[in-house]
């Protein structure tokens, strides 16, 4: 009997597999199924843990049907970028997913569309001329739950989760439907924020439903950090409110086009210190970066990871200020070029923003003033006692060695720039001449 349950087992499993049209490789077999076939490919660089790459999971695989047809024209491939290092590496991943086309003769380039159907499909499109088969699903950013898979992504602590139990014969429900898609897409790139349905109607969602006491539809319910008490979502269901209630809870800062607005990566007691840190004297400015670390310390042991980056950039900005105040100014123009020329990725352009708003926290007459007297009274009183509660050395390591990677890349980043204007005036000078 065991041996049939396994046989079944097996055969189940191998079901599953022969059903997706997309190939998944590794290591070993990327370069003969990617580049000996010489077919154009589209490769998702994923890792299993990675909240995004889950998201774009369903999606991915409709890509994949709607050009199962044209299998000899253009190939769906993914691969697990954090187990299989060597394929990561070849193509300089920086975070997942990565989604990269290869050409037929092996050349590559980064897919810079949004992570949905059309857009995916479209690339392919104008890339290999083949033409996408239309199903009637249109996946989306919503990730739909059941009650197998609802623990797995709802109890994960310090995410805000937002979910709406919907029924197909509902009206409200159908109508919540385009402007959750759209909320869906706003928070696409927020990692502590997940847009999340319940379909109750084919009863696959049952036990959750219960167990909340779903009763009416649509019932939308947000999970803030807290599993067991759910808070129900009461206030108007258009966009902007939907949004700005996640911001509240999440400190995320997206602008209804999933754009950052100028709070985004911030942190209001870090707000109130920097602003400070330019008129500071020395001792005061010791006590301020000792109370950014203590925030630090504080954050990586409750495992919040938004204040734990946020912090380390307040600290790293303070210690470049303190060795020269003249970095201010020329770092604040620097990111600002590079936002304003556009062009950059999307998860590029969030953290270059959420750089800048933090450093401009540290101009005079950026922060409330009211913010800044409540500070400066606090350093004033506590400058001769700096706390006693020891700091993890870890932590001060570690964004010593972050500093230093990031000043390798700010030096990537101004020599490209430099070649860049080098250009722009050599076109100019030649132009002149003419």
């Amino acid at each position: 009997m065991k041996l049939l349950g396994s046989v079944s087992s097996l055969f189940l499993f191998a079901c599953v597999a022969i059903a997706s049209n997309v190939i998944e490789l590794t290591d070993k077999n990327f370069n003969s199924v990617v580049i000996d076939s010489k077919i154009p490919t589209i490769v998702d660089i994923y890792a299993s843990w990675c909240g995004h790459c889950k998201r774009l999971n369903p999606i991915y695989e409709e890509l994949a049907d709607a050009f199962s047809h044209a299998k000899d024209k253009v190939q769906i491939v993914k691969i697990d970028g954090d187990v299989h290092r060597k394929t990561a590496k070849k193509f300089k991943v920086e975070g997942f997913p990565t989604i990269k086309f290869i050409n037929a003769d092996g050349s590559e380039e980064d897919v810079n569309v949004a992570r949905d159907l059309d857009a995916l499909a479209d690339f392919i499109t104008k890339k290999t001329g083949v033409q996408r088969k239309f199903t009637n699903v249109s996946p989306n950013a919503v990730l739909s739950l059941t009650d197998a898979n609802f623990e797995e992504f709802i109890s994960d602590d310090g995410k805000t989760a937002i979910v709406a139990f919907t029924a197909s014969w509902c009206g409200h429900c159908k109508s919540l439907k385009p402007v959750y898609k759209e909320l869906a897409e706003v928070f696409i790139n927020d990692d502590e924020v997940i847009v999340a349905e319940v379909d109750t109607t084919g009863g696959e969602a049952s036990e959750i439903a219960a167990k909340f006491g779903i009763r009416s539809y649509p019932t939308i319910l947000i999970f803030n950090k807290d599993y067991e008490k759910p808070v129900q979502y009461k206030e108007d269901r258009s966009i902007e409110a939907m949004t700005n209630r996640l911001n509240q809870l999440a400190g995320t800062g997206r602008n209804t086009d999933g754009s950052l607005n100028e709070y985004a990566g911030r942190f209001k007691k870090l707000d109130r210190l920097s602003r400070q840190f330019l008129d500071a004297e020395k001792a005061s400015r010791g006590f301020i970066k000792e109370k950014i670390v203590q925030f630090m310390a504080n954050a990586q042991r409750d495992g919040q990871k938004a204040a734990l980056n946020a912090s380390k950039l307040y600290l790293r900005f303070a210690e470049k200020i303190e060795e020269s105040e003249a970095y201010l100014e020329k770092e604040i123009k620097r990111l600002s070029n590079i936002i304003s020329r556009g062009g950059l990725k999307k998860s590029k352009l969030d953290e270059m923003s959420k750089k800048l708003n933090i450093l401009k926290t540290f101009v005079p007459g950026h922060v409330a003033e009211a913010d800044v007297e409540e500070a400066k009274e606090q350093v004033e009183e506590e400058v001769q006692e700096v706390p006693k509660e020891e700091v993890k050395e870890e932590v001060k390591e570690e964004v010593k060695e972050e500093a230093k990677e990031e000043a390798k890349e700010e030096a990537k980043e101004e020599a490209k720039e430099e070649v860049k204007e080098e250009k722009v005036a050599s076109k100019a000078e030649k132009k002149d001449e003419l």
